[in-house]
């Protein structure tokens, strides 16, 4: 029969509960690198008062306004439209919201401009690319 004193009996417990958490651990970082299935690339476009993040899709392009400033912002009291050039006749579209993000219904075929309207009146227009 096999007696252990307290000191390795602490260091038995130790070493396990270590195994254990590195053991743990590395099966954690097989999974932290991975991107989650509903996160799309996009590009970034800063302006002076705006961020904005859109990312184009096969039928529509959605647009965020992210930053620190987006936590300061009434979403339901801008105003944000696409200005649409294709051979100088110029088209306005007025973005619809949908939760978080702001939606064109069309998929972007040419560069454009967002114009955003605060609610204080302040306008800031930015060039978005048909293709990031």
């Amino acid at each position: 029969m096999v007696f252990f004193t307290k000191e390795e009996k602490l260091k038995i417990f130790l070493r396990f509960v270590s195994l254990v958490f590195v053991t743990s651990s590395a099966f954690a970082v097989d999974h932290f690198g991975m991107p989650a299935a509903d996160l799309r690339p996009g590009e970034f476009v800063d302006g002076k008062i705006f961020s904005v993040k859109y990312v184009p899709g096969a039928k529509e392009t959605s647009f965020y306004i992210v930053g620190k400033e987006a936590a300061q912002i009434k979403f339901d009291r801008l105003k944000i439209q696409l200005i649409v050039d294709p051979n100088g006749a110029s088209k306005a579209f007025v973005l619809k919201r949908n939760k978080d993000a702001y939606v064109f219904d069309q998929k972007m075929t040419h560069d454009s401009r967002l114009e955003i309207q605060s609610e204080d009146g302040q306008v800031e227009q930015m060039r978005i690319r048909s293709k990031p």
